[in-house]
């Protein structure tokens, strides 16, 4: 057991919850995203299977090849994900970051009827660029907002799940084009990386917003931080970042980006949650289920 299993154990205590990480020769590993603290995002490994830690990626391919088990907690992170999402839709349309900072500096604010005015979620367009389970989770926000529903993903998803949500699928080009409000879901692969930049973006209404909560890399940040400045889109809410912990430059420096550390996880309940699924993986491994959450051919 020892020899042939626990190569790399680490136990963090975050409040109530104990978070798991468990590495092993030849069996499984239990991959948390999104911690919130010092995130360990990707694991690959080396000659010796000791790990190294990068952005984005396990090395699936050698777990593959070598019986490792690579499993995550999907159920957890579906819900909060959306929320954080549709919550920065909210912020960026009603301008509310932007006015809490204004607001506490002496004689910024304006007050009157057509003074901070901005712009309501109702009967516009959401388009979702990755339809799974968060893009899902969003869409059906979204329906109780009373909002349009476009998608794009890379498979189509059924007609029962098109008809619950009102959701029409487009090619990515026209979502881009029609859309008033665009989220990012999608994985991050050699597809999707700066899926958008400075030719997608110029694709978007002027008076459109642009929501990532998937992976920084999906966007080419800096040609994103330039969109900004020059105005071509209405303003960005990003949870990711293509380099974190840096954060590009010029968006810090921007009133229409809203920027928060990777928080799309980060609540009690999600700790717990993803904790007690961790732990119903390993043990669910070392009993032999096959029903515990796999990522790879074992």
């Amino acid at each position: 057991m020892l020899k042939h299993a626990i190569r790399y154990f680490i136990i963090r205590r975050w409040r109530e919850s104990i978070v798991i990480f468990e590495f092993m020769r030849s069996g499984m590993i239990n991959l948390l995203h999104n911690l919130g603290m010092n995130t360990v995002s990707d694991i690959v490994f080396d000659d010796k299977l000791e790990i190294t830690y990068i952005k984005d990626n396990i090395d699936m391919k050698y777990a593959d090849e070598h019986g490792i088990v690579v499993t995550n907690t999907p159920d957890p992170v579906t819900e909060p994900t959306a929320e954080l999402a549709f919550g920065l839709m909210h912020s960026l349309c009603r301008r509310i970051v932007e006015l809490d900072r204004d607001i506490r500096i002496k004689d910024k604010i304006k007050w009157g009827l057509m003074q901070n005015i901005g712009s309501t979620m109702t009967n516009k367009t959401l388009g979702i660029i990755g339809f799974g389970r968060i893009g899902q989770a969003l869409a059906r926000r979204a329906v109780a907002a009373k909002m349009n529903i476009v998608y794009y993903s890379r498979h189509r998803v059924n007609e029962e799940i098109e008809n619950l949500y009102h959701a029409k699928y487009v090619p990515m080009n026209e979502l881009l084009k029609i859309a008033d409000f665009v989220s990012l879901n999608t994985p991050l692969t050699a597809e999707t990386t700066h899926l958008i930049g400075k030719e997608q973006l110029a694709l978007m209404k002027p008076s459109a917003f642009l929501v990532n909560t998937s992976r920084g890399a999906v966007i080419n940040e800096h040609e994103l931080a330039e969109a900004l400045r020059d105005n071509v889109i209405a303003g960005a809410g990003l949870d990711v970042y293509e380099k974190e912990p840096i954060v590009e430059p010029l968006l810090m420096t921007l009133n229409n980006a809203i920027l928060v550390p990777h928080i799309g996880t980060a609540t009690r309940e999600t700790r717990q949650d993803t904790a007690i699924m961790a732990c119903e993986n390993i043990l669910g491994f070392y009993a032999g289920k096959q029903d515990i959450h796999r990522c790879g051919k074992w």
